[in-house]
Order: structure tokens, then C-alpha cells, then sequence
């Protein structure tokens, strides 16, 4: 059978290196062409008779390769004929001339492709029938010879076009063109068969013989074309099967896989499974730092910056297939990347719910201290005089029972006061999940009434109830940014603004105080510096902005890690503030007031 590519394949302009062997094997055949054509002068019948049958056997054409669109027609065995029948410049004559097949009608082909393959033709015919005259043979004998001639030529010619088109090595365009092996084989037998007959009946019958073998080859070709279709057909279903298996088996790999390298090992190998035809499959790869040969197709992998790197001119089937290995790589990588982040997340939350217990733990020894060194003496000293008033009594002793009385009175008072302090502190300091709003609400009044501060309190964008551990840290931030401001900024207002949504809770605050600058700040002012690492312990972000006479405005960003619940509607003693400044610069903050 004649070796050809479908018009699918040659639509488009061939590279360089098939454009150069065109142009040899145009200045090959250059020399020949004169005699050619006289040849075909002196015998126009036979060039006729022959032309024509070669056009009519090239149009008989079965796919030996669905993939690469490789089919063969029944041109070989007449073209062989030719060879043997007729003298070297008639053979080439004929080849060149003659159909190469249906592309050439019904598809457009690149010129240059056209070119090559007449060309080609016509230069293994020639090759071919001198050898078979280089001494007498007989009809039998020289068809036997030329059969293999012709066939290894035109199957060295095409391969290293293959080479050349698909930038693929020799030896890997020789499996391409001679698989499967014993298709190749039979191919090559019913050839040899072909050609011999096709001779004989020529030279020892008559010419119009030929057309004997018109009824026979179209049964023949029928026969082979549906049963070609047929295991077409069934080798593409069978492949089709194994790409799904490879996808479904890739699929339930990546839902385990717990590193990018895996997964990129995973991808590829499946790549290379469904492109396992392909002379370039050993270097399909995936990137993940986007870095990849520049031989190589990248496609972007969805939601990442990782590229895959595949061979060009792949067919559809197969690009589907890719693009859908892409996705899966996609998805894989953003799963990996969501757990990573909500494992940090996760982590940090532990950190600071581990830093708020040790806190709360010191801050109880610290009520503990301040009973025993505040309250305790009143009551000490009460418990004296007590025993005093007892005694100044038994001695009837009014005056002095009086003023004793007294002192017993002022130290139970004091101590009263002082323990009404520390648990006042300590209420502040005990704070139930979902207070945070509320306890916002308390520490804006505390400031209004003790210290004549106005304050606006803004959370009517605060929609997703947050962790009680960062509740626990937004609410002291609040609380050491409002010492801050009642001890240092000399503000005659405060806004307080909180937001929230499914990513993160923001927190904005701003005084129109005296403001500093962050950069010249003297030492022992590390308020705001222990907030901010409080606040980078939730994976968050402190930012100030703040200069001289221009008041400060500081925001925090804590990212929830995961969607919040809706927040309570009911706010008490909200109001909305003012809106903030528009700040004119921001920083991280590396030293506080």
C-alpha cells in the first residue's frame, strides 16, 4: 500500500526543514524531468493508460492510523508495475503526474506538501525501475525485486519527513510509520502480490488486462476498508476506554495527594499515559514554578501559576483530555493551598487562644495580689480596731469607743472601694463569645463618662460572628488603643468602626489628637508593638498611620480562616461615627505609644 497523510495534517504550511527537502528533491528531479517528458511524447498512450490507472488506484485509500491520519491507498502495487513494465524516465514520468490521492481533490493541501509528494513518488518509481533494468529480469523476477526497493524507499522518505515535520527523532518517525509491525507485514505481502499480478497480466497478456483486476481490487478494497474501519473503530474505543481509566484513576489520586510535588508527578504520569504514541511523551512535564522548555506547548493550570508543558500538535481528542488534566492539577493545588491556609489558621488560633489563657491566668494572679495587698490591709486594720472599740468599751471609755468606731468604719469602706475596683477590672476582663459588640458599647461609655471623651461606634457592617479568641483580641485592642488615646493623644474625639464578612473582621480606629511619629517613638512606649504581635499570632495585620497634628488612625485585619455565622442584629448603645480620614500614608507598625 502507498503511504500518504491526510490533507488535515498538510492544510497547514510545512517548518523549514520539510520546506529545504522539498527544494532537494525538486533539484533531484530536475535533471530527469527532459527525458521524462520526452518519454511521454514518444509513448503518449501508454503515459495516458498509465496515468490514469495510477489516479484511479490512488483514490482506493484506507486509514492505516486514525491518530496521525496516516492512510495507504492501492497506488503502490500500479506504481510498482510501472516500474517494471515501463523504461525509468516513462515510470517517473507517469509518478509524477499521476493522483496521489482524494486530498488532492477534496481537501486543500500546502503546495510544498503537494509538491513532496509527487516528487517523491516520482523519484522512488525512477530509482525503482532502474534497478529493476540495471540487468534483464524477468516480468516475475523484476517485480519481486522492486517491491522491495519501492516499499524501503518510500518508507525511509516518509519517515524522515515525519522527522522533520514533527521534530521527532529517526528512529521514533520509523516506529511511527512501520506500526503496528504486522499491519506493516501484511501490507507489504499483499503488495508484492499485487504488483506481480499487475505485471504479468501487462507483459504476458495484454494491457487492457488490467482492467481484469478492476472487479477483484474494488471487492478486495471493500472487504479491507470495512474491516479497517472496523478495528479503527474498535482500537479507538479501547483507547478511549484506557485515557478514562488514566483521568479516573488520576482523579482519585489527586483527592489523597497531600504535596505539589505529588500531584505534579501524578499529572504528568497520566499526560504521558494518554500521549503514549507520542515521539515527544518522555518530556511532558509539569511546572509548578511556571518555568518550562521552550520546545514545549504551555497550558495554564486554572487557579495557579503552575504550567504544563506538552508537544504541539496534539489532536482534539487529546487536548480535551489535557485540558481537563489541567483542571484536575488546578483544583488539587487549590485544595492543598485552602488546607495549608486553614492549618495556619487553625494553628494560630491555638497560639493565641493559648496566649489569652496564660494571660488570663497572670491576670488572676494580679486580682489575687491586689486583694491581698489593697484589701486585705483595710481589713486587717479594721479587725484591729474592732478589738480596740471592744476594749475602749469594756473601759467605758465613750470618746475613745467613738473614734475607734470610726476607724473601723473608714477601713471597711476602703476596703469595700478597692474590692469594688478590682472586680470592676475583672468584669472587664471576663468576655462571653458573641460580646464583643457589647463589650465595645461598655468601654465607648466608660471613656464618655469618666474621662468626657466622645466616641462613635460603628458596627452596622458587622455581619459574621467571629471566634471567641479573636473576639478576646479585637476587644483588648480596643481597650489598649482607648488607654492610649486617654493617655497620650490629648483627643477630643474617637471613632470606633468594625466590619466583618466571610474572610476577615477589620477594625478601624482613629483620634484626632496630637498624633506622633512611629518612627521616634522613646523607649518603654511597646503598646501598640505587644498588640501587634498579638495580632500577627492570627495570621493577621496591624497598620498605623499617624503624624504630628494630624491625629492616628489605626486598622486591623484578622482573616476568619473560615465563613463566620451571621452576627446578632440587636447592637446596644451603637451609634455611627464620623467617617475616618482618609489616611495619608501606611505602615506596619514597629513601635507603639
Amino acid at each position: 500500500m502507498q503511504g500518504e497523510q491526510r490533507a488535515g495534517t498538510f492544510s497547514d504550511p510545512p517548518p523549514w526543514p520539510m520546506r529545504i527537502m522539498v527544494l532537494v528533491l525538486a533539484a533531484m528531479a530536475a535533471p530527469a524531468l527532459p527525458a521524462a517528458v520526452q518519454a511521454a511524447l514518444d509513448q503518449p498512450l501508454a503515459a495516458l493508460g498509465w496515468v490514469l490507472l495510477l489516479s484511479a488506484a490512488a483514490t482506493l485509500s484506507v486509514v492505516a492510523d486514525p491518530r496521525s491520519r496516516y492512510e495507504v491507498t492501492l497506488r503502490a502495487p500500479i506504481a510498482i508495475g510501472a516500474c517494471v513494465a515501463l523504461a525509468p524516465p516513462l515510470a517517473f514520468f507517469v509518478n509524477l503526474v499521476a493522483l496521489v490521492s482524494l486530498v488532492e481533490i477534496r481537501g486543500r493541501p500546502s503546495p510544498w506538501m503537494a509538491a513532496f509528494n509527487h516528487l517523491q513518488f516520482a523519484l522512488i518509481a525512477g530509482l525503482t525501475s532502474l534497478v529493476v533494468h540495471a540487468r534483464p529480469l524477468g516480468p516475475v523476477a523484476g517485480a519481486v525485486l522492486a517491491v522491495p526497493v519501492y516499499d524501503l524507499t518510500n518508507l525511509a522518505v516518509v519517515a524522515l519527513s515525519r522527522r522533520l515535520r514533527e521534530r521527532t527523532s529517526l528512529r521514533a518517525a520509523f516506529r511511527l510509520v512501520a506500526a503496528p509491525f504486522p499491519t506493516f507485514a501484511s501490507n507489504f505481502l499483499l503488495i508484492g502480490l499485487l504488483a506481480v499480478l499487475t505485471v504479468v497480466l501487462y507483459t504476458e497478456v495484454a494491457p487492457w488486462s488490467l482492467v481484469l483486476l478492476a472487479g477483484p481490487v474494488w471487492l478486495g478494497y471493500s472487504a479491507l476498508r470495512s474491516a479497517r474501519d472496523a478495528s479503527d473503530r474498535a482500537e479507538e474505543l479501547a483507547a478511549r476506554v484506557r485515557e478514562l481509566e488514566v483521568l479516573n484513576e488520576l482523579g482519585s489520586s489527586l483527592l489523597t495527594a497531600r504535596d505539589a510535588a505529588v500531584v505534579a508527578r501524578l499529572a504528568t504520569s497520566a499526560l504521558r499515559a494518554i500521549c503514549a504514541d507520542h515521539a515527544w511523551r518522555a518530556r511532558i512535564t509539569v511546572a509548578l514554578d511556571g518555568r518550562l522548555p521552550r520546545d514545549l506547548e504551555p497550558w495554564e493550570v486554572p487557579g495557579t501559576g503552575a504550567l504544563v508543558g506538552l508537544p504541539s500538535g496534539l489532536d482534539q481528542r487529546r487536548r480535551m483530555e489535557a485540558e481537563t488534566v489541567c483542571s484536575a492539577i488546578g483544583m488539587a493545588l487549590v485544595r492543598l493551598g485552602a488546607e495549608r491556609e486553614l492549618g495556619e489558621s487553625q494553628r494560630a488560633q491555638a497560639a493565641l487562644a493559648g496566649q489569652i489563657l496564660a494571660e488570663g491566668t497572670a491576670a488572676r494572679g494580679r486580682v489575687a495580689l491586689r486583694v491581698h495587698d489593697e484589701v486585705l490591709p483595710y481589713l486587717a486594720a479594721a479587725q484591729i480596731q474592732a478589738d480596740n472599740v471592744l476594749a475602749a468599751a469594756s473601759a467605758g471609755d465613750l470618746a475613745l469607743t467613738s473614734r475607734l468606731s470610726t476607724a473601723v468604719r473608714d477601713a471597711v469602706q476602703g476596703a469595700i472601694r478597692t474590692l469594688r475596683r478590682v472586680l470592676d477590672d475583672l468584669q472587664r476582663q471576663i468576655i462571653v463569645p458573641g460580646d464583643l459588640v457589647p463589650s465595645i458599647n461598655r468601654a465607648a461609655q466608660q471613656a464618655r463618662l469618666e474621662h468626657g471623651l466622645t466616641v462613635g461606634v460603628d458596627t452596622d457592617d458587622y455581619h459574621h460572628r467571629i471566634s471567641h479568641p479573636t473576639e478576646i483580641l479585637l476587644i483588648e485592642t480596643v481597650s489598649g488603643l482607648l488607654a492610649n488615646v486617654l493617655q497620650h493623644a490629648q483627643a477630643s474625639y474617637l471613632s470606633i468602626r468594625l466590619r466583618s464578612d466571610q474572610r476577615a473582621a477589620e477594625l478601624d480606629v482613629f483620634d484626632d489628637g496630637g498624633g506622633f511619629d512611629a518612627d521616634r517613638v522613646g523607649p518603654g512606649h511597646h503598646g501598640l508593638e505587644l498588640m501587634r504581635q498579638r495580632v500577627a499570632l492570627a495570621q493577621g495585620r496591624m497598620t498605623l498611620d499617624s503624624a504630628p497634628g494630624e491625629g492616628t488612625k489605626v486598622r486591623v485585619v484578622v482573616p476568619l480562616g473560615t465563613a463566620g455565622t451571621p452576627a446578632p442584629q440587636a447592637r446596644t448603645g451603637s451609634s455611627r461615627s464620623r467617617p475616618p480620614r482618609k489616611p495619608n500614608s501606611e505602615r506596619v507598625v514597629h513601635s507603639g505609644e
